[in-house]
């Protein structure tokens, strides 16, 4: 998965030939002389998804699994900066937020972020007070505003629909004050 940013058919699919002849090779050391490379091809190998050379086996349910092949993997390509945008610029502070935003569900740590912060904010949106889904989608939004010296991090950022985040950033209204009267209504 590491590689996945590159544009590597060419390399994965090498990989698969270099896997499936090793496969090949143990598959017909380990049955000596005893089975032809007929046998050997039938009990091991099958047609799956176009390619004939797949290894397979069953599980204990009797349910098939394949051996991954890596020419299969979906390349990502990097998604580029637009030219004229200024991370330290708060014109260009929600075009880099929502870039986050898609970078942190590609990433585990990203998701783990995400998961937390919709929980401690219990699934509402702060702003309008209403649930967070994903139908409505969501956006993350930093308090303190990164050109302002503010910090990626949980205690920073809060989760948004789309449309009270924009709400936010065309009216210059702070969240932090909408939080902070949600965190003493929640302790009362």
């Amino acid at each position: 998965m590491y590689h996945r940013m590159d544009n590597s058919k060419t390399t994965f699919s090498y990989i698969d030939h270099k896997i499936w002849q090793m496969t090949w090779k143990w598959a017909r050391r380990r049955h000596g002389t005893r089975k032809n490379k007929y046998w050997v091809a039938d009990k091991y190998y099958r047609r799956h998804e176009g390619n004939k050379w797949t290894m397979f086996d069953y599980d204990t349910n009797g349910n098939l699994i394949t051996l991954m092949s890596a020419s299969k993997v979906k390349i990502k390509y990097h998604t580029h900066i637009r030219g004229s945008a200024n991370p330290y610029d708060p014109i260009d502070e929600m075009y880099f937020e929502q870039r986050g935003d898609r970078k942190m569900v590609q990433q585990i740590a990203g998701r783990k972020m995400l998961t937390f912060l919709y929980r401690n904010q219990k699934g509402i949106c702060p702003i309008c007070c209403l649930n967070i889904t994903k139908e409505t989608g969501w956006e993350t939004h930093h308090i303190v505003e990164k050109h302002k010296g503010g910090k990626f991090i949980y205690e920073n950022l809060v989760m948004l629909h789309p449309v009270c985040h924009k709400q936010v950033h065309s009216k210059y209204n702070t969240v932090a004050k909408k939080i902070a009267a949600l965190a003493k209504s929640d302790k009362r």
